[in-house]
């Protein structure tokens, strides 16, 4: 029950801030002076809902000990292709219809040469919002590491 009233809560400020396009997150700020032509007030929801749920996971991933990198791959190139920067990795999320975060930890005395990738996260944006995140690697390391977002994804899909 209690994490219904938190996303509940989490809901009703995105609707606020969907209806008076005034954003609590900076990233968000910046996405919509940059998509300003967005004038409906759901389609600013669903976009606000699946930017909380990528940010959940990107943030999980770098918060992490492990010292994770992360790639954005936008279906042509890498708009991103290592960083550690949350806000320049939300800055390149949502640039077209479907984008790839992928995971790497730093390389190892083993393997000086690159990072290992760890798994990945596949973006569909559009649909109901909580559903952003598709597909993902399905792995140990991975799933710990998207936890959090997806326990954010099934409790907005469980009140909208």
């Amino acid at each position: 029950m209690q994490a219904k009233i938190e996303v509940a809560a989490v809901l009703d400020s995105l609707r606020i801030q969907a209806s008076t396009r005034v954003f609590a997150e900076s990233d968000d700020r910046q996405y919509f002076v940059n998509s300003s032509y967005i004038e409906d007030r759901d389609v600013i929801l669903r976009i606000l809902i699946e930017r909380a749920i990528i940010r959940r996971a990107v943030s999980d991933i770098l918060a992490d000990s492990e010292g994770y990198t992360v790639r954005v791959w936008d279906g042509e190139a890498y708009a991103i292709k290592s960083s550690r920067d949350l806000i320049e990795i939300m800055g390149a999320i949502m640039a077209t219809d479907e984008e790839t975060i992928i995971i790497h930890r730093p390389h190892t005395e083993e393997n000086r040469s690159k990072p290992v990738r760890v798994g990945s996260l596949s973006l569909v944006y559009g649909n109901s919002g909580w559903d952003v995140i598709s597909d993902n690697a399905d792995n140990d390391e991975t799933n710990r590491l998207i936890a959090g977002a997806e326990k954010l994804a099934s409790a907005f899909a469980a009140v909208l």
